[in-house]
């Protein structure tokens, strides 16, 4: 590699502790890279993480702050790494699920109570989380965390049984040199790292848009989250502190550009004809942001040295609410694994070793994609008899115990293996 930085001057090795370097880069410094980095370093890992981006978390909260569903397992998750106390207090547990299909008959209430847990997830503020988890990064000694900084290359190396990775990264105006055992991929959707590697991407564009907003409501929601479904596309409503509802609309293109141009009475009478008057009169809407709604698969999402995390692996609709919960899965995986190579004498980039973390996070990821494909596409279905034959589905659901229980473990993220940062602190 023959970088320069701006005086022309070769790149400079990056000042550590530890003369064998890192054990693991990661590159993207979102809630994804932010876990792993805090979930490798908890595990007795070195951790170099970048972010291009200095962080701009507000300290105050909004009333437009971005809303996150936390699963059972993501909140044991986010427990074990000692995270969860700090979005705790302002957590809104969710007591019941309210599934209907617009315009058919049968509908579904899945109530926490019947299913012998305190909720069926937690709504927390995206922002607080962020928060919590940068000031664990940032405190945590086995992490040094740059930002901003951006990774400009990267080469595998590999010398007998040993392989590393080389990273040439910017930091402050200046080229630096890095090495690191095992390079996580943590950088987006678009993920340059990916495009790098070569590796076969399998993307299909929904012609949608969510678009997502908070809501006040006439009634109060006392913890019931709601999903709609309809042939455009799913509505959900969760329930938020201070008498907020984070809203998720999926909705064609051409719609979303109309409505999210006009002015918010015409966006709340909009929004109210879609989902009804379960919680009374939409009040006030915040900021509406829009995201195009399409899935992106990554068959192999392991290389030599490299492993992509959360969107630069599987990209999912927002309206799921199953994306960051996947992706934490993924983390608690990882981390178990390198934890296993590390006891036994193995490179931590072998590829056979990132081979079987990849394998046991298999059958749950594909699950977790048909799942939120069947949302956007099994549902857009409006011709005889396929509506009827859902809402039969969905009625079945809420009138059998088994099933409901069944289907709350599956959404819960505890499918076949489930490692160690997963389950409860004894």
């Amino acid at each position: 590699m023959n970088a320069k930085n701006k005086n022309n001057q070769s790149p400079k090795p990056l000042p550590s502790a530890e003369a064998g370097g890192f054990d693991a880069a990661i590159v993207g410094g979102g809630l994804v890279g932010l876990a792993c980095a805090e979930a490798l370093a908890q595990a007795g890992f070195r951790v170099l993480a970048l972010e291009a981006r200095s962080p701009q978390l507000a300290a105050q909260s909004a009333y437009d702050d971005r809303t996150l569903v936390v699963g059972a397992a993501a909140r044991h998750f986010w427990q074990n790494l000692g995270i969860w106390p700090a979005v705790a207090a302002e957590a809104v547990p969710i007591s019941s699920v309210h599934v209907s299909q617009r315009g058919y008959f049968g509908s579904a209430l899945f109530r926490a109570s019947e299913l012998g847990v305190d909720a069926l997830g937690h709504v927390v503020e995206a922002r607080r989380l962020g928060l919590a988890l940068l000031k664990r990064v940032q405190e945590n000694p086995r992490i040094t965390w740059l930002s901003p900084a951006s990774l400009e290359d990267f080469s595998v190396r590999a010398t007998g049984e040993n392989l590393s990775v080389e990273l040439i990264f910017d930091h402050q105006g200046e080229k630096h040199t890095a090495r690191a055992s095992v390079l996580l991929a943590a950088d987006g959707a678009r993920s340059p790292i990916r495009e790098q590697l070569g590796l076969e991407t399998r993307s299909y564009d929904y012609g949608k848009t969510a678009v997502i907003c908070n809501v006040s409501t006439e009634k109060p929601h006392q913890g019931q989250a709601f999903e709609r479904l309809t042939p455009d596309g799913p509505v959900a409503v969760l329930p938020f502190r201070g008498g907020r509802c984070g809203f998720v609309w999926s909705m064609p293109r051409q719609q979303a550009e109309i409505l999210l141009s006009g002015d918010d009475a015409t966006f709340l009478q909009a929004a109210q004809e879609r989902f009804g008057y379960r919680l009374g009169r939409f009040t006030r809407v915040g900021k509406r942001s829009s995201y195009p709604l399409h899935r992106i698969e990554v068959p192999q999402q392991v290389s030599s040295g490299v492993v992509l995390m959360g969107n630069a692996a599987h990209t999912l609709s927002p309206v799921s609410a199953q994306g960051l919960n996947l992706a934490v899965r993924d983390i608690a995986q990882l981390a178990d694994t390198m934890t296993q190579a590390r006891t036994n004498g193995r490179a931590l980039g072998d590829l056979a070793v990132l081979a079987n973390y990849q394998q046991a996070r298999r059958a749950d990821q594909q699950s977790t994609v048909q799942y939120t494909d069947d949302l956007m596409r099994w549902f857009a279905i409006d011709a005889f008899p396929v509506p009827t034959l859902r809402s039969a589905a969905i009625l079945a659901s809420g009138l059998s115990p088994a099933l409901q229980a069944r289907l709350f473990r599956h959404g819960s993220g505890y499918r076949g293996q489930v490692p160690p940062l997963l389950r409860p602190a004894l």
